[in-house]
């Protein structure tokens, strides 16, 4: 096995332990064929089905699959933004409750305005550290195959170091490549997935869910071209699976 390193379908280095380069993490260099799949950030995503093939020969020791990151500074904004949504839903109550002390219980209108400043500050604050003291709130989550050792990785880590980090493994024996529909308001979209053998035969009507969307097609008859090349390429079964009750599951390669 290999390392992929340079041209066009270069991908970016993954570490035994799922650590990436930090220019990579930063959104520089190897970064940029990061591309949004249905709401995930996929990082094969960004690559054609060809340039997918090409990047898996010969195998690497390991491939990233997914790279997602919410850093301190993004729970810093999210705090922001929760903090000026709490006073926004905060306002009209705290409008009615002063004027009501105005109109009915005498209370002067400096003593109203001062509470109502107090009051804004107060809930901007709490909103503030709901969100800046959770430590959930920043986050990298990694996905990576180790062809090495035949293995599909996950990890995530929490960035201000306050829990501990979470890892995942399953064995490639027990993944397929799965081929679904995907229908959308203009079109549909044929996609392929890797998903556990286990909740593929579980499935009894929903299409099962996927840990990773590998690549999406226009055509058919090209995710499943694609998945079968694949399938052999990485040493695991191709199925296709079809709604209705009971589903269509067929075995492709």
């Amino acid at each position: 096995m290999s390392d992929l390193s340079g041209g066009p379908t270069a991908l970016p280095p993954v570490g035994k332990d799922g650590r990436l380069d930090d220019a990579f993490v930063q959104g520089r260099g190897a970064g940029a064929i990061l591309s949004q799949v249905h709401g995930g950030t996929s990082v094969l995503g960004g690559l054609r089905s060809g340039e997918l093939l090409a990047a898996c020969t010969p195998l690497p020791a390991r491939l990233l699959l997914s790279h997602a990151i919410q850093t301190l500074q993004d729970r810093k904004k999210s705090a922001m933004a929760q903090a000026w949504l709490y006073a926004l839903l905060g306002v009209f109550p705290v409008l009615f409750a002063l004027g009501f002390l105005v109109q009915y219980m005498g209370a002067s209108r400096g003593f109203a305005g001062t509470c109502f400043v107090a009051v804004m500050i107060g809930l901007m604050m709490k909103g503030y550290w709901k969100v800046i003291r959770d430590p959930e709130k920043a986050w990298e989550r990694v996905h990576w195959l180790d062809f090495e050792a035949r293995t599909w990785e996950a990890r995530r880590s929490f960035l201000d170091g306050r829990l501990p980090e979470q890892r995942a493994t399953v064995p490639m024996d027990e993944l397929v490549l799965l081929c679904f529909v995907q229908q959308w308001e203009h079109s549909d979209s044929y996609d392929v997935g890797l998903c556990k053998l286990s909740e593929l035969k579980a499935s009894e009507r929903d299409v099962p869910g996927c840990l990773n969307i590998i690549h999406s097609a226009d055509q058919e008859s090209e995710a499943h071209d694609f998945a079968r090349a694949l399938a052999a390429l990485w040493g695991i079964d191709c199925w296709e699976f079809a709604g209705g009750i009971p589903p269509s599951k067929r075995k492709l390669a």
